[in-house]
């Protein structure tokens, strides 16, 4: 599978050879976070008569914030 982010699709081997410009969609959160980590493979599943393709991203931790002072909340 190879993606086209910027055209918004992708290339899919499938038993009937390779497809291709296979459109897909996603907020743009979800772009930037597929451009930045994803790793490895993706799946294309189908379900209930939907296709879904699923990509692997490894997204590092963030940093912990430590507060640098707690403030008392009426109540």
């Amino acid at each position: 599978m190879s993606w086209q982010y910027d055209a918004g699709t992708v290339a899919v081997w499938t038993v009937d050879g390779r497809v291709k410009n296979v459109p897909f969609v996603c907020s743009p959160g979800a772009l930037k976070t597929l451009r930045a980590y994803r790793q490895g493979e993706s799946d294309l599943v189908q379900r209930d008569g939907v296709f879904y393709l699923i990509a692997t991203c490894e997204v590092p931790e963030a940093e912990r914030h430590e507060p640098s002072r707690v403030r008392d909340l009426p109540g």
